[in-house]
């Protein structure tokens, strides 16, 4: 049960300003090109890991292995893609 008491440890820090130094969020712009050929600008606003108050903490147990099917790593253990896309 660490996972579901380290979330919720963090979502009350964060919550009660703890991070608020260390959590920037980050302002950008996606372009695309739509069904009629044009282009497309949409601001973005990214704020780290807002929604985990969300979580339901007895489900995350339940959830199946992502990589094999007797493997250990699943949706609720591992790091959301804005985490590797910060290595970029």
């Amino acid at each position: 049960m660490l996972l579901p008491m380290n979330r919720i440890k963090s979502t009350c820090r964060q919550k009660n300003g703890a991070f608020t130094d260390q959590i920037v969020p980050i302002d950008i712009e996606e372009v695309y090109v739509d069904d009629n050929g044009k282009s497309k600008r949409n601001p973005i606003l990214l704020i780290e890991t807002k929604d985990q108050e969300l979580i339901q903490f007895g489900s995350i147990g339940k959830l199946r292995p992502v990589f094999a099917n007797n493997g250990s790593v699943t949706a609720g253990n591992s790091s959301q893609t804005s985490d590797g896309a910060a290595v970029f």
